[in-house]
């Protein structure tokens, strides 16, 4: 009878221990999905503000073209508006690096930075304040980005 009673004990045991493994696996799989959804509301946040507030949109696109013609304080803006968007994008391609994000947002997220990039005043502010600020590989990344459009930009400029 007692061993009955220890076969019965043990079998309680694994059944609770499944049920816990299967509510750790839902309650990660939840808290993914949402730190997925805060990368996402993350990378609207900056084009909210620049839809709202002709003047960031206006330091955008200096920044983006000259960052040098920006004042300190326009230049801070700058900063912390592609801070918070690069860091977003950042966020997104490495969920989509865990299988945690739909390819084509990740792509298209991507393609922003592959965009800035290609301006010369991104580049000025990537090499003074931003490369820094972001992980290695990403980092790594984006600074080919960067090395490969001022390439091309010397290569088209007169001899």
């Amino acid at each position: 009878m007692g061993a009955v009673g220890e076969i019965v004990g043990a079998v309680g045991v694994l059944v609770t221990l499944g049920f816990l493994v299967n509510q750790l696996r839902q309650n990660t799989k939840a808290l993914q999905g949402e730190s997925f959804h805060n990368a996402a509301v993350m990378i609207h946040h900056p084009t909210t503000l620049m839809i709202q507030d002709a003047e960031i949109t206006e330091i955008h696109a200096r920044g983006n073209e000259n960052y040098e013609s920006l004042d300190a304080v326009e230049r801070d803006r700058y900063h912390y508006l592609m801070v918070q968007r690069i860091h977003a994008i950042e966020m997104i391609d490495s969920y989509d690096g865990a299988g945690l994000a739909e390819g084509w947002f990740a792509d298209s997220c991507r393609l922003i930075v592959i965009r800035l990039a290609e301006k010369p005043g991104f580049r000025q502010w990537w090499g003074e304040r931003g490369r820094h600020l972001f992980g290695e590989r990403f980092r790594d990344w984006t600074q080919g980005l960067v090395d490969s459009a001022a390439a091309a930009t010397a290569a088209q400029e007169p001899a």
